[in-house]
């Protein structure tokens, strides 16, 4: 798309909402290696239509893992962002 047929303002907001969309993009490919990772690590029956106690403790933990981490680095990215 050729966007010189846009004003300045117009530019500005389509490639905020790209930016924007790029990321969110980011975040679900993160999601979804992290979730993959989660699987291989803790699902030992795929075949199965239910996890096994061990198998659930094993994927939330590793997902509570995966967010608190997650959470981690986003506060010090703040913080830095503030100094």
């Amino acid at each position: 798309m050729d966007n010189t047929q846009f004003d300045d303002a117009t530019q500005r907001e389509i490639a905020q909402v790209i930016e924007e969309e790029a990321g969110k993009k980011h975040i679900q490919d993160v999601t979804s290696g992290h979730t993959m990772r989660c699987w291989e690590t803790c699902v030992f029956d795929a075949k199965s239509s239910t996890l096994s106690s061990r198998e659930s403790v094993c994927f939330e933990n590793c997902v509570s893992r995966f967010l608190e981490s997650s959470g981690i680095i986003v506060s010090r990215i703040r913080a830095k962002s503030q100094e």
